[in-house]
């Protein structure tokens, strides 16, 4: 398996439905990130202990974070930039638990789009609606 040069880093609270189905994608992908970060906002669910199982279970490069949420409440870009100001590899993406790569070469499409232009900053990949997503949602990411 190619490795590159990426760190993905996976927001979750109370994700338990989809934290294993999103990691198992991450498994299936056709290169591997140097580093994967599961950060979870202390969660209430069993999101962290399946987090934990799966990381004895992986053959990514997996660590779990706990983030406390700040006096002011849970910001979601804090949170990402928290973690991406510790990151050392030269791309990161940034990866919500209940998104889930629909093909083995979502990765690394991310990457191509990225990586042969340096006037390119940010790539974004589609995202598909869950059966839990709300119908405005559903719609908009559809659309």
């Amino acid at each position: 398996m190619t490795i590159k040069s990426i760190e993905v880093v996976i927001r979750a609270f109370n994700e338990e439905d989809w934290l294993i189905s999103c990691m198992q994608s991450l498994v299936a992908q056709t290169i591997y990130p140097t580093k994967v970060k599961i950060v979870d906002n202390n969660s209430s669910d069993s999101t962290a202990s399946r987090a934990k199982f799966f990381i004895n279970q992986s053959p990514l490069n997996l660590e779990y974070c706990l983030y406390n949420n700040p006096p002011e409440g849970y910001r979601p870009g804090h949170c990402l930039n928290q973690y991406a100001l510790t990151s050392s590899s030269k791309y990161i993406v940034f990866l919500s638990a209940h998104c889930i790569p629909v093909d083995r070469v979502w990765l690394e499409n991310l990457y191509n789009a990225i990586d042969h232009d340096d006037n390119i900053a940010g790539v974004y990949g589609r995202q598909l609606p869950t059966n839990k997503s709300d119908s405005r949602d559903a719609r908009d990411l559809m659309w």
